[in-house]
């Protein structure tokens, strides 16, 4: 093989390493900086507005366990569920080897949630409180997925319904 063949070769074998070389960050709902060494590819959503909102950035396929309730769109329903978003089996919840945890501040048990941070998973608190917040979490969750080529546009397109 010639060098500059196996210069390319290698090239592209370590092209992952650098696509995302540098770390995300993405400040949640109460203000917390989270930051990921790369694009989340196993979540776990603690509420059902979560789930939906993923879904909306395009990341649904990246959701590996949900909560109770977590049925729309009808593709969250093959989603694992760990329990309830006010009680949920943290056993569960490990054993799905999340990279990233939303979890819904008010929601949420923060005894738990902090169980989870001391667990060295990274998690994010959603809490919307306006509609216009929604596109902004559709904006951020795309950040954390790597899917902000779906996001950001579902976000213009949410914001444009809203006359915003």
């Amino acid at each position: 093989m010639s060098r500059s063949i196996l210069c390319c070769v290698l090239f592209f074998a370590s092209w992952p390493l650098f696509v995302h070389a540098n770390p995300i960050t993405v400040a949640d709902d109460t203000g917390r900086q989270i930051t990921l060494a790369q694009p989340a590819q196993r979540i776990v959503a603690l509420a059902p507005h979560v789930v939906e909102t993923l879904f909306a950035a395009g990341a649904g396929n990246k959701i590996v366990g949900a909560v109770a309730y977590s049925d729309y769109p009808p593709a969250a329903k093959s989603i694992p569920q760990i329990g309830g978003y006010s009680s949920f089996d943290l056993e569960a919840l490990v054993a799905l080897k999340p990279d990233l945890v939303i979890g819904w501040e008010t929601g949420n048990s923060p005894a738990t949630i902090a169980k989870i941070q001391t667990l060295g998973i990274p998690v994010y608190l959603s809490q919307p409180n306006e509609v216009s917040q929604v596109a902004i979490e559709i904006q951020k969750f795309g950040q954390l997925a790597g899917t902000e080529k779906v996001s950001q546009p579902a976000a213009d397109k949410f914001k444009q319904r809203l006359g915003k």
